[in-house]
């Protein structure tokens, strides 16, 4: 065709090297040096204090968390991963021609060497990671092509590899189509489209806008909208409109806007819907698609800059104000525990230096006087009957709550059932899989409703043992006379605020327990199936395969491997948040293990109704039967499993919170003590301990100017 020869767009050039990318790296790298530093500042002061280094420890890990996720979504073969290697400038994920498609998210992060290095992660509880030789080897994990039905329960895949745009921050989802794929996948997915900092993009080829569709529909309940939409066109209807490439590109786009009229995409700008070739747009770098044909000519390259430039400022507007604020809070929480603590016992070395020669005796008095009062205090509202006077105010609400939720799924699953059946003597593939979307969603709806009712119940008793733990902590102080006039608020809950403010602690809980509660009923539900001889889509679910957990013994799955999981992670977090974050840390894990029990027994028990080739009218009554079975199986009766594993949860926020309050006493006495040291020595440590602080301070200062830089907004 005659068309301007111009050279292929670098998408480098447009994304990492912009300044919205720049400004977030540097702020970010601004707050994870403020947590080396305080880190440093804590070792050398108070390197006893074992509970602040851990809160350092996870202050670190979650700024450096906050990441810019640029996610693509699409059907199978619309051009996800030839996306991704287009950013990217080179091939880094692989593609199959054949059948195409991944059977899992696929993450491209940053790492340390230029190679590209992968791995994945299987489900299990806990789940598995597995490094992967090369590309192929990792292909083998993530192609639909090479991994059939996702027999190897890949989970998701990691690719990790030194580039500019993600030192900076930055990190690319490539997100399977919706065909057929598990559970766990399926949550693994929601994840990332539910995050509101994320810049979500559909690919859709040619006419094909019927999977994007179905995508936005079965994740409507997640409120995702999409930043951009590329119309993936083929290079023979790029050369069949030769000379009128931007006539054609506009009445694409207008086509394309008419049907994609849903929900999702109605906040979707037309000018945000982009008419490319996307072998074209991964440039001169790519191996694999440098010698195919590519649209050259200058209209091409004005829609890629123009699309490249519409992600760089959506993620300006949407995502780099969020992280930033959040990665500050992270830091900012974690020095002002320091400084609280080095402020108290600044204070303890001022008034053993006092001209007093009793006031040493006189500390040691005070602050032992004081502990007895706080525990005390304590004492009088910890114990496991207490616990379960909190939770009992709020069982009735929780229950009727579940109970609404188990009712509206049961009708879900009846209207679907005749739905399919009232239309069908065998039931086709596409019919079949369109139940499974729909059970998917009647699944998702509920599991909804009984987190957000299990939260609210649970946050009654946060609230409870927080007030009562600052209460603890505040005539603490007050029975220290000596010390208060130079002690400011000595805060329980340093950084940290209402559980909700916690966004971290409970993305990766509500992870965590779908995954667990998602492996437990597939094994349950497919182990039923089996029975039968239904072969669900994508998945011949086993016992031996999916576990051994039977969905009618709920206590059993509360105490079962993945609640221990679960614990053990919890415990780690909750040790390392201080008072506020650990109560949070710790509690949610409960909260996760009462949601197994809840929505797990009843929510995902679609994973076995994907019955894609099934045909058999009979299999998919009796799969329906078993799922409905599974979820009336759910006791919700006063003194039953499920009340019985809620009065636990409350049981165990209230052993949470009195770990880390003593923990919180012992690091205060400790500092109250001046030591055997003579009066140089003390006055030496006092200086360090006031140049400390002035440290923090500066620490501080520069943080909150890098969060309000001006080219960071």
């Amino acid at each position: 065709m005659s068309v301007e020869s111009v050279e292929p767009v670098e998408p480098g050039e447009l994304i990492f090297g912009n300044a919205v990318l720049d400004a977030f790296s540097a702020s970010r790298n601004t707050f994870l040096d403020a947590v080396t530093s305080g880190r440093k500042i804590a070792r050398r002061c108070m390197p006893r204090n074992t509970g602040l280094l851990r809160r350092f420890d996870a202050a670190e890990q979650a700024v450096d968390g906050c990441l810019l996720d640029l996610v693509i979504v699409g059907a199978e073969g619309a051009g996800k991963s030839t996306l991704a290697n287009a950013l990217l400038g080179r091939d880094v994920t692989p593609q199959e021609d054949l059948v195409p498609g991944t059977v899992a998210p696929v993450v491209i992060e940053w790492g340390e060497t230029t190679e590209a290095r992968y791995s994945v992660v299987l489900e299990g509880a806990p789940p598995v990671d597995i490094s992967c030789r090369n590309m192929t080897d990792f292909g083998e994990y993530v192609l639909s092509g090479r991994n059939e039905h996702n027999h190897k329960r890949v989970l998701r895949g990691y690719v990790r590899l030194r580039h500019p745009m993600l030192e900076k921050g930055m990190r690319l989802v490539d997100l399977p189509g919706i065909e057929g794929v598990s559970p766990q996948v399926a949550a693994e997915v929601r994840a990332f489209l539910e995050n509101e900092t994320h810049t979500v993009i559909g690919v859709c080829r040619d006419r094909s806008y019927g999977p994007l569709l179905r995508i936005a529909e079965q994740w409507s309940s997640t409120q995702v909208h999409f930043a951009a939409v590329v119309l993936n066109w083929s290079y023979d209807g790029w050369e069949r409109n030769s000379g009128r490439h931007e006539e054609w590109a506009a009445e694409v786009r207008s086509a394309a806007r008419r049907v994609l009229g849903d929900d999702a995409f109605a906040e979707v700008d037309p000018e945000n819907l982009f008419v490319l070739h996307l072998p074209t747009l991964t440039g001169t770098r790519s191996r694999r698609n440098h010698s195919g044909p590519r649209v050259t000519g200058r209209p091409h390259r004005k829609e890629a800059e123009r699309f490249l430039r519409t992600v760089s400022a959506h993620m300006a507007d949407n995502g780099v104000d969020s992280l930033l604020f959040r990665a500050h809070g992270h830091a900012l929480g974690a020095l002002a525990e320091l400084d609280e603590f080095l402020a108290f016992r600044e204070a303890t070395l001022r008034a053993a230096l006092s001209p007093d020669p009793a006031a040493a005796r006189k500390l040691a008095a005070q602050v032992a006087a004081a502990h007895r009062a706080a525990e005390d205090a304590w004492r009088a509202v910890s114990g496991p009957a207490t616990a379960a006077r909190v939770g009992a105010g709020q069982w009735p609400a929780y229950r009727q709550s579940v109970v609404r939720a188990q009712q509206d799924l049961l009708q879900r699953i009846t209207r679907i059932e005749q739905k399919v059946l009232s239309e069908h003597d065998r039931i086709p593939k596409a019919v079949a899989e369109q139940a499974a979307r729909d059970l998917s969603g009647a699944g998702a709806l509920h599991d909804d409703e009984v987190m957000t009712a299990t939260t609210r119940a649970m946050d009654v008793v946060f609230a409870f043992y927080r007030g009562h733990a600052q209460h603890a902590l505040d005539l603490f102080f007050d029975r220290l006379p000596l010390l208060q006039a130079q002690v400011g608020e000595f805060g329980v809950f340093p950084g940290a605020g209402d559980p909700t403010d916690s966004p971290q602690v409970v993305d990766d809980t509500r992870a965590r327990l779908t995954r667990g509660a998602g492996a437990t009923v597939a094994g349950a539900t497919g182990g039923a199936l089996a029975g039968y001889g239904a072969t669900a889509a994508g998945v011949t679910f086993s016992l031996s395969e999916m576990g051994t957990a039977v969905l009618g013994g709920l206590a059993g799955v509360v105490g079962g491997a993945s609640g221990t999981a679960a614990g053990g992670t919890g415990a780690a977090v909750g040790g390392a948040g201080g008072i506020g974050g650990g109560i949070v840390a710790f509690a949610m894990t409960p909260v996760g293990a009462l949601v197994l029990v809840v929505a797990g027994a009843g929510a995902l028990g679609y994973a076995g109704l994907t019955l894609a080739r099934a045909g058999s009218r009979k299999a998919f009554m009796r799969g329906i039967e078993a799922m409905r079975t599974q979820v009336n199986g759910l006791d919700v009766r006063d003194g039953g499993p499920v009340h019985q594993a809620y009065t636990d949860q409350c049981e165990a926020i209230a052993e949470a919170a009195e770990r880390i309050l003593t923990e919180r006493f012992d690091t205060l006495c400790q500092l109250a003590s001046p030591g055997g040291h003579g009066a140089e020595a003390l006055a030496h440590e006092l200086a360090g301990i006031v140049s400390a602080r002035r440290t923090v301070a500066e620490l501080d200062d520069g943080m909150t100017a890098a969060l309000h830089r001006p080219d960071a907004a």
